[in-house]
Parts: C-alpha cells; structure tokens; sequence
C-alpha cells in the first residue's frame, strides 16, 4: 500500500538520506518525493510503498527523528506543526540514521 508523508526537515545535507535510511530499513520502496525549495525550504512529500506493519514502523521512526510531527483526527495523514515552533534546530538530528551519514 503506498502512503504518502508530509516531512519536515533540515536544510542540510544528508537530511533526505536520513528519512531513506529509515524508510529502507524498514522494507520501504519510496516511489515518488516532490520538493520545491522556491515554495517551502523545509517541507518535502515522500511518498512511500510498504504494507501496513512497515508504515507503522516507518511513521514511528519519522516521528522519533523529528521529521513527522503530528498525525491529524482522521489518522489517515501527517500535519506540520506551526511555523511559530522551531523544530528544526541542530537536535532534531541526532537520531541514529543522521549518525550514521556523519554531520560537518
């Protein structure tokens, strides 16, 4: 089942490569990602293809790294917090994956 998610991340390098590491890890095939810096510089839509128990995990992990931030009422797809909260400060990095890729 694809599943598209609405993430929020850093302008930094390896950003993107931390949500597909999660995303792979846990058996998921990203089919699409659609970004536009000129519109928003943090926002990117990933759309993701795995069964129901690998979005759970995938969701899961998003969230613990900062990059999904709060599922709406009808469970069915992710919202950004206010623009007014800062959640992309240097700790909403420090998740395992971004680790991994190093942060210069």
């Amino acid at each position: 089942m694809r599943k598209t998610y609405v993430t929020k991340m850093p302008d930094k390098a390896g950003a993107f490569l931390v949500a597909s590491r999660i995303v792979a890890g846990h058996g998921g095939n990203i089919v699409r990602v659609n970004y536009n810096k000129a519109v928003d510089l943090h926002t990117l839509f990933i759309e993701v293809y795995a069964n129901e128990e690998q979005h759970k995990l995938i969701e899961s992990e998003l969230t613990e790294c900062g990059y999904l931030v709060e599922l709406s009422e009808d469970a069915s797809e992710y919202s950004l917090l206010p623009s007014s909260t800062n959640y992309l400060s240097e700790s909403c990095c420090d998740c395992k994956y971004f680790t991994l890729i190093g942060d210069e």
